[in-house]
């Protein structure tokens, strides 16, 4: 499921969900509602999701950084 493989994701970059929606750019709140399965982004945001926290994980991105684009 989606939301179990952005969770484990993010858990592997160590950063909290409010840090990993601030430096991906998106509410906190929809971050944590997509981690607890309250809603579900549609599959192109889910692949665009998952890509940019795993992007977080290869980087070591500093918890002071955003990602821009």
């Amino acid at each position: 499921m989606f939301k179990d493989e952005l969770k484990k994701a993010r858990a592997e970059t160590g950063l909290s969900q409010r840090k990993t929606a601030e430096i991906i750019g998106i509410p906190r709140r929809t971050y944590e509602n997509y981690e607890m399965g309250v809603s579900t982004p549609t599959k192109f945001t889910q692949k665009a999701l998952l890509q940019a926290v795993y992007a977080l994980n290869r980087k070591g991105v500093e918890t002071n950084d955003k990602i821009s684009g």
